[in-house]
């Protein structure tokens, strides 16, 4: 999930596991949580855009899913807020995310965060590692669990 381009990339890096990468190992299962327009405006116009995510992540998520949130600041609200509901439900949480991050949520596993303050080299260093995860996962499908 992710806001902007972010909501592109979490698209983009959602089509290269359900799809593939550079092999084809049946799919895998992925979502983005940022590409229904009419659930978007639903819940934004419904309860609030700061838990549009959570609330996709409340009633979809299953305990042991990762969940990954892409946000060049760090500080996208419906970004961290999904992922303390993922981590609630016993997800393990990512946050893709730039040098403009100070770390300070508990509720995040995994943090990758670019070596860049800049959005546009911060936006291509997250493809770029979803990329190498998916041809990872393509090569040694058995590693995945």
């Amino acid at each position: 999930m992710g806001n902007g381009g972010s909501a592109a990339e979490a698209d983009h890096l959602a089509a290269e596991f359900v799809g593939k990468c550079e092999n084809d190992i049946g799919g895998l299962p992925a979502i983005s949580l940022a590409s229904s327009n009419a659930i978007i405006t639903s819940l934004t116009n419904d309860f609030s855009f700061d838990y549009i995510f959570a609330r996709q992540i409340k009633i979809l998520a299953n305990p042991d899913d990762v969940v990954i949130g892409l946000s060049t600041s760090g500080n996208s609200k419906n970004v961290i807020e999904a992922l303390r509901t993922a981590s609630e439900k016993g997800c393990f949480t990512s946050l893709w995310t730039s040098l403009r991050f100070t770390p300070n949520y508990h509720f995040i596993k995994n943090l990758i965060q670019t070596p860049s303050y800049s959005t546009p080299r911060t936006q291509e260093h997250h493809l770029f590692v979803g990329h190498i995860i998916s041809q990872y996962m393509e090569k040694d499908p058995s590693k995945i669990n």
